[in-house]
């Protein structure tokens, strides 16, 4: 027995759908692009924040009792290049766990396997284009 489609958008021909190299699309964000931890402690001083203080103390605190510390993250943490600061801190053992999106999840493996990441959406969604590449969809799907 069928079911019947009772949608407003009209079916799409599946074997129609192709994907590309993820090599090959266009990214806005590349390895060049990241930050890198000895710059951002050799960098020019920040404004004081007392917010970060506390978290930053609440870290060393909770690290030093021997409790874990969790990282909760969307993609723009990493779409912004600020995954190596993350490894950063798990390397060091200030963060025992890092929790992301599917997004920064994307992200994070597109940059590992090809350097870039980021494709461009205003363009890529009007040809179809958007979400496609094959390793990405590939790679996570595994």
């Amino acid at each position: 027995m069928a079911i019947e489609y009772r949608g407003s958008f009209p079916h799409f021909d599946i074997e129609r759908i192709r994907t590309y190299p993820l090599s090959g699309r266009p990214s806005k964000v590349h390895l060049k692009d990241l930050a890198a931890p000895v710059l951002l402690a050799q960098g020019p001083a920040l404004p004081r924040s007392e917010s970060l203080s506390a978290v930053a103390t609440a870290v060393l605190n909770a690290r030093a009792e021997g409790k874990p510390v969790i990282l909760f993250t969307g993609a723009h943490l990493v779409k912004n290049g600020f995954g190596p600061l993350v490894r950063d801190l798990v390397r060091r053992k200030l963060v025992t766990m890092v929790s992301m999106n599917a997004a920064g999840m994307i992200h994070d493996l597109e940059l590992a396997l090809v350097g870039a990441t980021s494709e461009d959406v205003p363009a890529a969604l009007p040809v179809g284009d958007f979400g496609f590449s094959e390793e990405t969809g590939r790679l996570i799907n595994e």
